[in-house]
């Protein structure tokens, strides 16, 4: 085949490429339409699963305010005799550990259930002795300051814990 001829034979090729990508595009558009529409549909139900979810989450976090409200009273915990290993921790007037209430399990559910943990308030040197605030309080306690203890609890038929933390700031009883 002569030169001229294979060059005019690209041409047309080319130009048929051309013609065909176009019909492509234009049958293209009407699918484009439908893909975006099924995505503009999607992404509505997406919101509205959103929306539902987060009033779920709202209406669980009225459950647990109204549950926490209800724990609020006051709860007395004594491990003289059994307990965690946590029972052997001491008291001291200026702690390097605090005590902390936890929900542990699914909130609200029957399974869930109150935890005293027990967690670090500074950082702790290694071989440091743990220790936190019992917290011990009594209409005694009350009476103001330490030298008057004695006598109120004395009034109260009350025996006071005496405190040996050593700490500079040491309340004189628990």
């Amino acid at each position: 085949m002569p030169p001229q001829q294979q060059e005019q034979q690209q041409q047309q090729q080319q130009q048929q490429q051309q013609e065909d990508a176009e019909e492509q595009g234009t049958e293209a558009r009407p699918a484009v339409a439908a893909a975006a529409a099924t995505a503009a549909a999607a992404a509505e139900e997406t919101r509205g699963v959103v929306a539902a979810a987060a009033a779920a989450c709202a209406d669980a976090a009225d459950a647990a305010a109204d549950a926490a409200a209800a724990e609020k009273q006051p709860r007395t915990l004594d491990a003289t005799r059994r307990g965690s290993i946590a029972r052997f921790i001491n008291h001291s007037c200026m702690p390097n550990c605090e005590a902390r209430s936890w929900m542990v399990g699914s909130s609200g559910s029957s399974s869930s259930s109150r935890h005293v943990v027990i967690c670090a308030a500074r950082d702790i040197a290694p071989g440091e002795e743990l220790t936190y605030d019992y917290n011990l309080s009594s209409p005694v306690s009350q009476a103001g300051s330490a030298a008057l203890l004695p006598a109120a609890a004395a009034a109260a038929g009350l025996e006071l814990l005496p405190c040996r933390c050593g700490s500079s700031n040491c309340r004189r009883y628990l």
